[in-house]
């Protein structure tokens, strides 16, 4: 098919229009989506599912407040109005912010969510975990972080995880990782005795005083404290300290310890992976990932949860994906099935043409919904 056969429908002459958008440069990305993916025997006019990465392709990259670019939440739902093609948000990010990020800045119920490497997804309100939840080891790694956090006097914010692969901590992050900016902590930090009261409610046995929650540091402890910090409060940072023996105590700082440091991120880094026995990823924003062995012997990464959340989604029918992203981590593992469709100018665009990986780069999710929707209505006519 030449680039000729290809044009815009009603609609996505519309949102070009409202987004000065140039017609003919939509034509040509989706002429050169359709040749990249006839090139890897890819048909692009049978079902297809997107997996759309947050930050680059709907959301700016300096943007901290997961505010979408200007049009892109009519395009994304221009994509989910496209008929035998399913998307989803594709991304490392916890299920907790990016529902939020789906209901709130998007007001999107509809899209789909494969999250936290690719470890759980949703569909509607609906969470399936590819990798197990296993409470049982929750909550022995907030004990073994609290524990060294405690030892050190140092704060943690827990991510909004489900799943228990990943134990996503954010240390001494207030000012270093820019927390109080984030949108889930922003104008929502509770009172010590709203901490207080959650956990005695989810079956901690605790005592506030002084400011402080008191508790005991034993997994059996921890339910109330875990579904306080992880789940009502996901990314609100809390000081430890040792009282004596397994008691502990933890309260609201929103200073970060002076001097804290990278280094020092890094040696607790270190520290967690000693003593928790996972392999631990240190971030520039203060966060540190704690990977558990089965995750890394598993079949857990982004793309994995796309295709799981497909079969789904499409009742086992076959499906071409296609991500769009701007960072390396995004692109494929697996080429076959699979068109890569990294932004243009972005690491993933080098990362894909140094690795040769299937792709064809698009600016972001508003021109690419827009080519895609020529492509579908010009393969179907």
């Amino acid at each position: 098919m030449s680039s000729t056969n290809i044009a815009l429908d009603a609609r996505g002459r519309e949102l070009a229009g409202s987004l000065g958008l140039d017609e003919a440069d939509i034509v040509k990305e989706a002429a050169r989506i359709l040749k990249a993916a006839e090139a890897n025997s890819l048909d692009l006019a049978g079902d297809i599912v997107i997996g759309l990465d947050v930050n680059g392709p709907i959301v700016a990259v300096d943007n901290n407040d997961l505010m979408p670019m200007e049009g892109a939440r009519e395009c994304v739902e221009y994509l989910l109005g496209l008929e035998n093609v399913k998307t989803a948000l594709m991304t490392g990010w916890d299920l907790s912010s990016m529902t939020f990020f789906r209901d709130e800045r998007l007001g999107l119920g509809a899209l789909g969510i494969v999250s936290e490497y690719g470890m759980v997804y949703k569909k509607g309100d609906e969470v399936v975990f590819i990798y197990p939840y296993d409470e049982k080891e929750a909550l022995a790694f907030l004990k073994t972080a609290i524990d060294i956090h405690a030892d050190h006097d140092l704060k943690f914010a827990i991510q909004g995880n489900f799943s228990s692969g990943v134990g996503p901590l954010i240390i001494e992050a207030d000012q270093n990782g820019n927390l109080l900016e984030h949108p889930l902590v922003k104008g929502r930090v509770p009172k010590i005795e709203d901490l207080h009261r959650e956990a005695e409610r989810g079956g901690s046995e605790v005592e506030l005083k002084d400011g402080k929650v008191l508790f005991k540091n034993e997994a059996a402890n921890l339910r109330g404290i875990f579904e306080s910090l992880a789940r009502k409060h996901p990314l609100v940072s809390v000081r430890f300290h040792r009282v004596e023996g397994d008691m502990c105590s933890l309260e609201l700082d929103s200073q970060d310890k002076p001097g804290f440091a990278f280094s020092d991120l890094q040696v607790i880094g270190d520290i967690l992976s000693q003593r928790t026995g996972r392999r631990c990823m240190v971030y520039e924003d203060f966060g540190i990932d704690c990977f558990a062995k089965e995750v890394d012997e598993g079949d857990y990464y982004k793309q994995a949860g796309l295709d799981a959340y497909g079969r789904d989604v499409l009742a086992g029918e076959p499906f071409v994906k296609i991500i769009v992203g701007d960072k390396a981590n995004d692109a494929p593992k697996v080429f076959e099935g699979t068109l890569f469709c990294p932004q243009k100018g972005s690491e993933a665009e080098e990362y894909a043409s140094e690795n040769k990986i299937p792709s064809t780069p698009v600016g972001d999710v508003r021109d690419f919904a827009l080519a895609l929707g020529a492509l579908r209505a010009s393969l179907a006519g």
